[in-house]
């Protein structure tokens, strides 16, 4: 039994932790870069390595979050106050739907008030559930792309033939390969 404040804890806590773990993966990446840049290593093979465990890192960040992502939604789906709601509304529909069937009442439009209100109440729920996986979704991204292109650029201007076309103002490298 849990209601939305120890969801929105979780959630607060869950948001900080990955935050943590974006950070780490960020700054990982960041040095990689710039060990390939200090050290001068544009050797192929190690060029790889770096960018295959800078994936490594990224994907098990990502299957992390995926995995938090879940569990969350269930945690909210299953609160008291959610389940409540959930609950109003389909009393409400269902109350809606009954009065539709007796012929005098049915002319008062109680019957679609009811239903309407009651589809409104689940979906408020499912929104209210909704804002808080927002903030989580915002740490969906491990941000390490940008260093992985790098240093696959850098693979291959040292280790791929390149052609180079100039003119008057600029010179253009074309990789071979492409």
């Amino acid at each position: 039994m849990h209601g939305d404040k120890e969801v929105n804890k979780q959630l607060t806590k869950l948001i900080s932790d990955l935050k943590d773990y974006q950070v780490a993966l960020y700054i990982y990446s960041f040095a990689r870069f710039l060990e390939v840049i200090l050290l001068e290593n544009f050797d192929e093979a190690y060029l790889d390595q770096i960018t295959n465990k800078i994936y490594d890192y990224s994907f098990k960040y990502r299957e992390i979050y995926t995995l938090c992502y879940d569990k969350i939604q269930n945690y909210a789906d299953s609160s008291v106050n959610a389940n409540l709601l959930k609950g109003f509304g389909n009393i409400n529909k269902v109350l809606g739907e009954t009065i539709a069937k007796v012929p005098v009442i049915n002319n008062l439009q109680i019957d679609e008030v009811l239903i309407e209100t009651g589809d409104k109440i689940k979906n408020y729920s499912s929104k209210k559930a909704d804002k808080g996986i927002e903030k989580l979704i915002e740490n969906q991204s491990s941000y390490v792309v940008p260093f992985v292109e790098k240093i696959e650029e850098i693979n291959k201007l040292y280790n791929r033939p390149l052609e180079i076309l100039f003119d008057h103002e600029n010179i253009y490298l074309k990789s071979l390969e492409e």
